[in-house]
């Protein structure tokens, strides 16, 4: 007889390593695929999870933009990613079984049209259908 709780994620995002969480740093693929994970993970549970803010968008701890001191804008890979899953936007999360634990995605239904984003989390090529 409760009504259901959702979440609401304040801040997420990519940091591993040592360092001041205040510094600059610039990303790479690991950094994506770990990006892609997470909002795979937010999407499949869109059920529960109705908000996730990433931490940062700019400089910081996994933005997806960094600008230099001179004022060079860079885009990360993590912005590739945000870029990628706007097909999922406005749609509706449907199941998605892969058949291989090293593969996490998601999918969405948008009327007729589909979206679906995989990400190999082994070191391996793996083949999907």
């Amino acid at each position: 007889g409760r009504p259901p709780i959702d979440l609401c994620i304040g801040e997420w995002g990519v940091w591993h390593g040592g360092g001041s969480p205040t510094e600059v740093r610039y990303h790479g693929l690991r950094d994506a695929a770990v990006c892609a994970a997470m909002l795979d993970t937010f999407h499949r549970r869109a059920d529960k999870v109705k908000m996730a803010n990433i931490a940062q968008s700019v400089n910081i701890l996994g933005a997806p933009i960094n600008v230099s001191e001179k004022g060079v804008v860079v885009r990360s890979p993590i912005w590739d990613v945000f870029v990628m899953y706007r097909a999922h936007r406005g749609g509706t999360s449907v199941r998605l079984e892969t058949g291989d634990n090293r593969v996490l995605g998601s999918a969405t239904v948008h009327g007729e049209r589909r979206a679906v984003s995989l990400v190999n989390a082994s070191h391996e090529p793996i083949e999907v259908a």
